[in-house]
């Protein structure tokens, strides 16, 4: 009877533990998961940006711009800029990625993409960089 109850109980134990387990892993995804999942790769930051500037969700652009980069300006400068552009070339409505080279002074991505806004296509160069093993967002510029 002693044996039934004591695997019991171990059994009690490593179902909590599991489950703590679980639940920890799922904190970590929703926590960590959605950004680092967006900067995986030099385009796959790109892309999460420009999404973000067409959902005018400026937040999220603003999370996926280098530590240096958000360091310089804030979300409101941000949101300001992106105004502006719309006041000058309509809403952004999507973009079209261009080819990606590699800067040999820096090892910065260089991605060339034209932004396509409701009165005009831009084309643009953004400049990506690697930190902590993501890649985020160091510059966009109109070429």
């Amino acid at each position: 009877m002693g044996d039934a109850n004591a695997r019991m109980q171990r059994e009690k134990i490593e179902k909590a533990l599991m489950g703590a387990a679980i639940l920890t892993l799922l904190i970590v995804a929703v926590v960590y998961g959605p950004p680092a999942w967006r900067m995986r790769s030099p385009q796959q930051a790109v892309r999460s940006y420009n999404r973000a500037l067409v959902k005018k969700d400026y937040a999220v652009a603003y999370d996926l711009l280098a530590d240096e980069t958000s360091a310089a300006g804030n979300l409101d400068s941000l949101t300001q800029v992106q105004q502006q552009l719309i006041e000058k070339h309509g809403a952004l409505r999507g973009f079209e990625e261009g080819p990606m080279t590699t800067r040999q002074d820096s090892g910065m991505k260089e991605i060339h993409a034209t932004l396509i806004y409701e009165k005009d296509k831009v084309p643009c160069i953004f400049l990506v960089k690697k930190e902590n093993l993501l890649w985020r967002i160091y510059s966009a510029a109109e070429e």
